[in-house]
């Protein structure tokens, strides 16, 4: 059925391109202002000028019933006059039975303007005054080149004598073209003169003459003015194409749908396709293996003419894409194989697999993340409890706890932890003392112990506490009895003599015992009637006594008794009283601030209690005496004399210091406490004025700065100096750098479309107006801003029926800014593409400010039942000949149905739900030109199944 439909329409095409059809030049329906005419002119040309403005032309759609009393200037009332309404206009005019017209009007007549008009020659003639009045053209329209030119009208005049003028020179002189018949209904008239042919500057005028055949009622009314010329179509050329979309390598059929008369020759291009070129009328299949859009030709000729029309190709390539997997663990890909690495190398043919139903290759991109580790180092004191839960008391480097996902990269992180536990640590203080102590504690111990305890906070050298044990020893002191028995007194120890028997003497011996403390003795002294006698020796040198021995240290107790030697028959015991005069030893206490030469002949420079020196027989006893050296060298003292200063210094030395200085030193003699030399060095900082620049940026011609004075132009060189102001203590010396600034002003025009924006400084506009900025505390800057709005976009559709490719879609475009252009993403750029499988469907739209929109429709492949079916022609011709004059949509099995035709600027020009009214071509009353419209059908057949198609149709005249 489909075929049946394409054929038909080919048969009405070649059909309509053998008839001869008209070429509009001009049109005039008086429907919109202002209007092309001059309908009250009084400058006739050579037929004259009209001297006494009685008759008016007006543009009037009201001619209503009445009894009008009519009055003229200077004629007394005369009577009232009927009126009849004016009779509806015929719908080939407009559609409308009351559209706009030129109507004759008179002038002093006191009906209400524009409600009731009648025919004002019955009182012009009455008072007997002759009166006319002319309408003319206000421009030229060129004829040049075209023959057959006629001047069309529609006309009502119940009266005679009216007349259409012509001219050829743009209205200077006036000739007669037609006296218009009386007509009392609308009436449609031509004029077709050879005077008309080939000009430059045509006009046309209209006469009213209420004096010629002058009638009661209705006056001279005209409407619908046009002015045209026969054209001779040649041949249209067409052609279907399969696909409009081709896999490179694949084929597309190219099937010629063109409309000729006679012998006709073709002339097809195939760029990037295998034929390049063909010249018979086809169909023709070529392969296509350049990828891109290619534009197919073809050009018809026949006896009438030649035409060319092309269609884009897109060719498209094979469609390669990468699959980008990032992953922790190995993947399994869509080519069935498994990767436990990074790789981007495996590659999988998905055969149909892109949006146009090429293959799609796909290659593999995918790295594979390893689990994180890291370790958690440690350092404690005490047991810790770690990010696992468990808490550890001993150093470790073992347990390991899993962060899922942890990573940057989102895989695990596994964490080790590094612990060192850090003990207390403990040490014990060893103390022995022969009395009480006092320890860190604070507390005094008199008795020996080991239990005392102090902790150090932090003290240990890792941080950690330091725990110290006391271990005390109290040594006390030691005692002892010296039991003596003596036929004589004795003297003890402590220097006294007893001469009797005693057990009461004590005698301490500091540090005696062996343990360092003192040794307490108490005399146990017997005194017997023994004679008793001392040998008295003294010696430099140990003596061998009667005893035999031989004794080397002084000495008062060897005792010898001489048994019964004593005169009382005691024994007499002699008892040695022995000195050894020890060699005598001494100290040479010396102090010297230098070295010295001692009595050995040595020099000694530093301090030292070694050196000794033995002088023979040199002490008071005849001994040898032994003298040691207590030297002491004392150091010449050093200090550093610092001094801070903002200007020069005079020094000690008596030298003047003007800059920062360590070197310079000064020797005190005898200046230091022992006396010895003191050596001064100077530490010196001379500091210097504190500088500072004052910057100051003034929007301005002067600016008073902080010395008072008022400046006019830019400077860098005055300066204030505040004493003592500096942080150093110094002066701060302030240098000012100026610079004045005139302030500019700057204007920019912007003219955008919707979305776009601009910003000033910290403003940001987005909509028209004219904004103003101060920029930088100085500068003006003024924004024009002017934003377009995008256009609207309406995207009407026409599913593809029965799989047949008929799909369609019109897109409906508006904007403030013509013209609109139109790209589609199958290459057209027109405002309905057609023949259309199933698919995706996207526009843009452009209008003449540069501003954008688009939008995207789905068509689906509708499976309706195709015994079904709406026809539409694709051209009609409403040329009044009554062959194909109205355009009407056929179909079959249809139940309800809504038809729209749209004129290539979106404007609606028809529209019915009654298929069996058709468009005659008319919009509100006036014919439309040749030109292609676009039309919107929806409905619903006897089935249920709805339908909505869109198509263009061509109006010929």
């Amino acid at each position: 059925m489909n075929n049946l439909i394409k054929n038909l329409s080919f048969f009405l095409l070649a059909l309509f391109s053998s008839i001869t059809y008209a070429q509009v030049v001009y049109t005039e329906d008086f429907e919109t202002l202002p209007i092309s005419w001059t309908i009250n002119s009084t400058d006739l040309g050579s037929i004259g000028v009209q001297t006494i403005p009685a008759n008016q032309w007006i543009r009037n759609n009201v001619y209503a019933p009445g009894q009008v009393p009519l009055i003229y200037s200077g004629c007394l009332p005369f009577f009232s006059f009927p009126a009849t309404a004016t009779p509806n206009q015929n719908a080939l005019i407009t559609g409308n039975a009351n559209s706009n017209y030129l109507h004759i009007y008179y002038n002093d007549m006191t009906a209400p303007f524009n409600a009731v008009f009648v025919d004002n020659s019955v009182v012009a003639t009455a008072c007997g005054i002759t009166g006319t009045n002319f309408a003319k053209m206000t421009n030229d329209v060129s004829t040049i080149g075209l023959t057959g030119v006629s001047f069309n009208y529609y006309y009502l005049g119940a009266n005679g004598g009216n007349e259409i003028y012509f001219s050829t020179n743009g209205g200077t002189t006036w000739t007669l073209a037609q006296n218009v018949p009386v007509a009392s209904v609308w009436t449609s008239q031509s004029i077709v003169n050879a005077a008309f042919d080939n000009q430059a500057t045509l006009r046309f005028g209209i006469l009213f003459n209420p004096n010629v055949n002058p009638i009661s009622d209705p006056p001279f009314s005209i409407d619908q003015i046009e002015i045209s010329a026969p054209i001779t179509t040649g041949p249209i050329a067409n052609f279907n194409a399969s696909s409009t979309t081709v896999c490179v390598g694949n084929n597309i059929t190219f099937t010629n749908t063109s409309s000729t008369s006679g012998a006709t020759t073709y002339a097809w291009t195939f760029p990037g396709g295998t034929p390049g070129t063909a010249n018979t009328i086809g169909p023709h299949t070529v392969t296509f293996n350049t990828v891109g859009t290619q534009t197919i030709s073809l050009t018809v000729t026949d006896a009438n003419g030649t035409d060319n029309i092309t269609i884009p190709i897109i060719v498209v390539p094979t469609s390669t894409g990468t699959d980008v997997i990032t992953s922790c663990t190995p993947i399994t890909w869509i080519d069935g194989n498994t990767y436990s690495a990074s790789t981007t190398t495996p590659t999988f043919t998905i055969v149909g697999g892109s949006s146009q139903g090429c293959d799609s290759i796909v290659t593999l991109n995918l790295t594979i993340n390893s689990t994180a580790t890291g370790t958690d180092i440690i350092t404690s004191c005490t047991p810790i409890t770690w990010i696992d839960g468990n808490t550890y008391s001993a150093s470790t480097t073992t347990p390991t706890f899993t962060i899922v996902g942890g990573s940057v990269q989102g895989c695990d992180s596994i964490v080790t932890l590094n612990l060192t536990i850090n003990s207390t640590v403990t040490g014990t203080d060893v103390i022995t003392s022969c009395t009480p102590i006092t320890w860190i504690d604070g507390n005094t111990y008199s008795a020996s112990t080991t239990t005392p305890t102090f902790t150090i906070v932090g003290g240990s050298s890792q941080g950690c506490d330091s725990i110290v044990t006391l271990n005390l020893t109290i040594n006390s002191a030691v005692t002892g009895t010296d039991v003596i028995t003596s036929c004589t007194p004795i003297t003890w120890i402590d220097g006294n003599t007893y001469s009797a028997s005693t057990t009461t003497p004590t005698f301490t011996i500091v540090g005696g015992s062996s343990q360092g403390c003192d040794s307490i003795v108490t005399l146990n002294l017997t005194i017997n009637s023994t004679v008793t006698g001392t040998d008295v020796i003294t010696s430099c040198t140990p003596i061998t006594w009667i005893d035999g021995n031989t004794y080397s240290a002084s000495t008062t107790t060897p005792t010898f008794t001489i048994v019964g030697g004593s005169s009382q028959g005691c024994d007499s015991i002699v008892t040695l009283n022995l000195t050894i005069n020890s060699t005598v030893t001494g100290s040479d206490v010396i102090t010297s601030c230098t070295p010295i030469t001692w009595i050995d002949g040595n020099t000694y420079s530093a301090s030292t209690t070694t050196p000794t020196f033995t002088i023979v027989g040199g002490s008071s006893q005849g001994c040898d005496s032994i003298v040691t050296l207590n030297l002491t060298i004392n150091s010449t003292v050093t200090g550093t004399d610092v001094i801070t200063s903002c200007t020069p210094i005079t020094w000690i030395d008596g030298n003047t210091y003007s800059a920062s200085t360590t070197t310079p030193t000064f020797t005190i003699v005898g200046g230091s406490s022992q006396g010895c030399d003191s050596i001064v060095t100077l530490n010196l900082t001379i500091n210097n004025p504190v500088n500072s620049t004052d910057i100051q940026t003034i929007c301005g011609n002067s600016y008073t700065w902080i010395d008072g004075i008022n400046y006019t132009t830019n400077t860098n060189a005055p300066t204030v100096t505040f004493i003592g102001l500096a942080t150093n203590g110094c002066d701060s010396i302030v240098t000012l750098n100026l610079t004045l600034t005139t302030p500019t002003k700057t204007t920019n025009v912007f003219n955008e479309c919707e979305g776009f924006s601009v910003t000033v400084g910290t403003n940001t506009y987005t909509t028209t107006g004219i904004f103003t900025d101060i920029i930088n505390n100085c500068d003006t800057i003024v924004t024009d801003l002017t934003i377009n709005p995008a256009p609207q976009l309406t995207l009407i559709k026409a599913d593809d029926n029965c799989g047949e490719n008929i799909g369609s879609v019109t897109a409906i475009a508006t904007s403030n800014n013509p013209p609109i252009t139109y790209s589609w993403n199958t290459g057209s750029a027109d405002s309905v593409i057609s023949n259309l499988p199933a698919g995706t469907y996207s526009v843009i739209v452009n209008d003449g400010s540069g501003c954008a929109k688009a939008d995207t429709v789905d068509l689906a492949e509708l499976q309706l039942d195709c015994d079904f079916f709406v026809y539409t022609p694709n051209a009609f011709t409403p040329n009044g000949d009554g062959n194909n004059d109205v355009f009407f949509v056929r179909g079959k099995g249809i139940a309800t149905i809504s038809i729209q035709i749209y004129n290539r600027w979106g404007n609606k020009v028809f529209e019915t739900d009654d298929i069996t009214q058709g468009w005659d071509g008319k919009h509100n009353g006036s014919d439309q030109n040749t030109a292609v419209f676009v039309y919107v059908i929806e409905g619903s057949f006897l089935n249920n199944k709805t339908f909505k198609e869109s198509g263009d149709v061509s109006l010929i005249r």
